[in-house]
C-alpha cells in the first residue's frame, strides 16, 4: 500500500461479537482486548 493509499482512509470499524470478547466465557477478556486495540493501531 502506498503513502496515498495509506492517508486515504480516516476510519476503521471493527465488529467483534461477544464471544471473541469475552473467550466464551461471563466476562471480558482484557488481555485479549488490549492485544486487539494494540494490532488495530498498528494499522493507523
Amino acid at each position: 500500500m502506498s503513502s496515498e493509499e495509506h492517508h486515504k482512509y480516516r476510519r476503521i470499524i471493527v465488529k467483534a461479537g461477544t464471544n471473541i470478547l469475552t473467550g466464551g466465557k461471563d466476562e471480558l477478556d482484557e488481555i485479549f482486548i488490549e492485544n486487539l486495540v494494540a494490532e488495530i493501531a498498528k494499522l493507523s
